[in-house]
């Protein structure tokens, strides 16, 4: 499973939504947009990112690389955008840490 269809069930499932339907409603876009998601023929902008990431409980930041990750579709970009995401999650992680 790609990054971008977990995040979208997770959100769902955070959410209590039931339908991709139901989804795209509450994301304000057309259920066509949540469609070509899933299908992985286009991929969530900052703002949907942001969106779903706050839905589900998840870091922004580790939202944007993994959705980047699937953008990015080719196998040998993956190591290095899921390091990426690796040093953001920890950075925020630390930082939240030393704020709170």
């Amino acid at each position: 499973m790609s990054y971008t269809l977990g995040l979208m069930d997770a959100a769902k499932t955070a959410a209590g939504i039931a339908s991709d339907y139901r989804l795209a409603q509450v994301l304000g876009v057309t259920r066509a947009t949540v469609s070509t998601w899933r299908s992985g023929r286009h991929f969530p902008g900052y703002s949907m990112a942001y969106a779903l990431a706050d839905m589900a409980g998840v870091d922004r930041g580790a939202a944007l690389v993994g959705i980047g990750v699937d953008r990015a579709g080719l196998p040998e970009n993956r190591p290095a955008l899921r390091r990426i995401g690796a040093a953001l999650r920890a950075d925020s992680a630390a930082y939240d840490a030393a704020s709170g």
